[in-house]
């Protein structure tokens, strides 16, 4: 998912921080505390945004933001993982 499909959403969290989101990020982020006139929010009310705009699956279950990470193809958390892996935010 991109950020800017959440919209004001994540431009209200990254005025909520207080700070640059990161180092990468930083002269955009200097653009949103100057540009963004909505109110800032914290991670929690973040969180909770996301989730709802993820919404539910075709079967009833909820997406949530903190989810564990399971097996596209039987669902299960209980997995090894066996070669190179790369973890990303």
């Amino acid at each position: 998912m991109a950020f800017n499909e959440l919209s004001e959403l994540h431009v209200a969290y990254l005025k909520g921080l207080g700070g640059p989101y990161s180092l990468v990020t930083a002269k955009h982020d200097d653009e949103v505390y100057a540009a963004f006139t909505g109110e800032p929010i914290d991670e929690a009310e973040y969180h909770a945004g996301i989730n709802r705009f993820a919404g539910s699956c075709r079967y009833g279950g909820e997406y949530q933001l903190e989810a564990w990470t399971r097996c596209p193809k039987c669902g299960s958390t209980d997995y090894n993982l066996d070669g190179p892996v790369m973890i990303y935010d």
